[in-house]
């Protein structure tokens, strides 16, 4: 059907429903543009879902979608959106396009998986009157729907697996950044403290060069003497050195302190894509199939919007009522 799409001649009323499942990659900067022969007055529904299949890929899944009619005058156009289910019904006889643009955003390829629902016309030598052939196109029809939600519930599971991908690797990171900030900042403490309880005598120099003050210097040496630092003697007689050394345990215990606790995240990290993938399992051994919207709701969302929302249950689904009122929820691939 991709630009090759032909319709064949009307000779009779008789009609069946149609509906075709394609998968593209829409490389960055560019464009995909397919067409649709109708008649006037016939009904055509576009629907589509944006994945990616890289790494750590899922942040920005946008891209732009418009429907152009025979005279190329643009009849539907949208900005920014990653699913999208459009009907319309044609004005008048002719070719319409269907276009979705990864222009002017990322860098990323993305994978759109869309459906073409419409009508195709035969021959009315070729329609039967047998009641077994209707009903026989009947569940032709009916699989093809299952077909199209398994293939949106694939592109679904693989964005959501991205997503979880890409928080585990930015907790990984961030862990490592926070232990290497808090060794730098004991290494830092030991030696701030280590210079807070010494003292700084001008002694000569045997080079008889000047020699420049370091920061913090209580005063400048004259020319031909140079900075020494020692340790103060404090006067209630504690020896500085030993409370030098008090200040590196600490240091070492909280760098160890640190250590332990970004090990802990990661191992959350781990736990959690443990569960998420013993979760798909139990859904694969259930239903034969992947990832279902109610398994990830009822089994792993469902407590954190119960903690941070208020939640109704209908039919057995559960329900987030938000506090804000939705601008407006996407409609199902299949109606």
């Amino acid at each position: 059907m991709r630009f090759s799409a032909t319709t064949l001649l009307v000779t009779a009323l008789g009609w069946v429903s149609a509906a075709t499942a394609h998968t593209i990659q829409l490389k960055a900067h560019s464009r995909e543009c397919f067409h649709e022969t109708l008649h006037r007055d016939d009904l055509m529904t576009v629907t589509f879902q944006v994945g990616d299949r890289e790494f750590g890929g899922s942040g920005n899944l946008e891209i732009d979608f418009w429907v152009e009619d025979p005279l190329r005058n643009r009849q539907y156009y949208k900005q920014a959106i990653s699913n999208e289910d459009y009907s319309f019904t044609a004005h008048a006889d002719g070719k319409y396009n269907y276009c979705f643009s990864n222009e002017g955003w990322t860098s990323n390829s993305k994978e759109v998986s869309f459906n073409v629902h419409g009508i195709v016309y035969v021959p009315e030598s070729e329609m039967s009157a047998d009641p077994l052939e209707a009903e026989v196109r009947k569940l032709s029809d009916a699989l093809t729907q299952v077909k199209d939600e398994q293939s949106y519930i694939v592109v679904r599971e693989r964005v959501h697996r991205n997503t979880a991908e890409s928080t585990n690797g930015r907790v990984k990171w961030w862990s490592i950044f926070q232990l290497a900030v808090v060794i730098g900042e004991g290494i830092f403490q030991v030696w701030w403290l280590k210079r807070f309880f010494e003292s700084s005598t001008c002694v000569p120099n045997s080079a008889r060069l000047p020699i420049l003050a370091p920061i913090g210097s209580s005063h400048i040496c004259p020319l031909g003497s140079e900075e020494r630092w020692e340790l103060r003697t404090l006067p209630f007689g504690c020896n500085a050195s030993s409370l030098t050394v008090i200040s590196v345990v600490v240091s070492i215990l909280g760098t160890f302190a640190a250590i332990a606790a970004g090990w802990g995240m990661l191992c959350l990290a781990k736990s959690m894509r443990r569960h998420w993938k013993a979760i798909n399992d139990e859904t694969v051994n259930d239903q034969g199939q992947g990832w279902s919207s109610s398994t990830l709701w009822n089994k792993l969302l469902f407590p954190l919007a119960r903690t941070f929302g208020k939640v109704r249950q209908r039919g057995g689904q559960s329900l987030l009522v938000e506090e804000a009122q939705d601008n407006g929820e996407t409609r199902p691939l299949i109606e």
